[in-house]
């Protein structure tokens, strides 16, 4: 996974230390490889710089192999912040500050409580879908290629106490999801969790609970798995049912049916990160 810092990224002054060491082609920021300059000094990172005979700024003519620009290199080396949890085995940095802490916030080292009553173990997001699968038994539900799935539900199961959940791991392009359906006080809910999801990346989830003399639906976000439940419920990111909606489910066996989709611009970003978390999901 390439780490760059783009240099008109929000956050960053026009004109200030990033603008000036950011590629004219590519417009990054580039810690991860050679940074080259032409006669005139104008700064060109090494892939731009191989795919261009003359600087895009002054039109100079580049040498070969060419001329490198070691103070910039070293100017932004002194840039890269790394994730805090790199001796845990995160490789991850970039010059960018805003994006390093938004990662490590997200970091599949990091640790995170198990979002399932009334467990709350803490583990790292790396093996929580394995604790979930292990511990907790979690069903798996085939997803269709529009992002549906279908199940049913024990509803009787969640008559044996106050904090019981049942889990249902989704995974759907490239992506983890991990849906609930929890007993809160006396309401019955259900949303859906996205695993190692960046914030503002979040995908939207449609959850429906359908039977004869039933049908309930909800569009919501994907929740992030540092929310508590009352947080889940207060902010609307769930489908409740009252106690006698839940009967009616439970005596009529409707099923529950989780419906994901992916903004276009978040899905095309999460891939890039893709290759790296399919290296620790390897692992469940």
């Amino acid at each position: 996974m390439t780490n760059v810092m783009a240099a008109n990224d929000d956050g960053y002054k026009p004109g200030g230390l990033h603008d000036d060491l950011a590629c004219p082609i590519c417009l990054d920021v580039r810690h991860d490889c050679k940074i080259f300059q032409c006669n005139n000094g104008h700064l060109i990172c090494e892939p731009c710089h191989a795919s261009v005979n003359e600087c895009p700024v002054c039109r100079a003519r580049l040498s070969r192999p060419g001329s490198r620009c070691l103070f910039a290199e070293k100017s932004i080396q002194a840039l890269v912040t790394s994730c805090k949890y790199a001796k845990d085995g995160c490789g991850y940095a970039s010059a960018n500050r805003d994006q390093a802490e938004e990662h490590t916030a997200s970091c599949i080292y990091g640790p995170v409580e198990c979002p399932l009553l009334p467990c709350r173990e803490l583990v790292t997001r790396a093996s929580l879908l394995g604790h979930i699968l292990k511990t907790h038994e979690a069903i798996n539900l085939q997803v269709d290629e529009d992002g549906t799935a279908k199940s049913e539900v024990d509803w009787a199961f969640l008559e044996q106490g106050v904090t019981a959940s049942i889990p249902f791991h989704l995974p759907w392009r490239g992506r983890l999801f991990l849906a609930v359906v929890s007993r809160h006080h006396t309401e019955y809910c259900s949303w859906v969790f996205g695993l190692w999801e960046p914030r503002g990346k979040e995908a939207k989830a449609v959850i429906a609970v359908e039977c004869d003399n039933l049908t309930l639906r909800a569009t919501t976000q994907t929740v992030r798995l540092e929310k508590k439940i009352a947080e889940i419920v207060a902010d609307d990111s769930v489908l409740c049912m009252s106690s006698r909606q839940a009967k009616i489910a439970a005596r009529d066996g409707a099923k529950i049916i989780f419906k994901l989709s992916i903004p276009e611009e978040s899905d095309s970003r999460m891939h890039q990160g893709q290759a790296e978390d399919e290296g620790a999901a390897s692992t469940y």
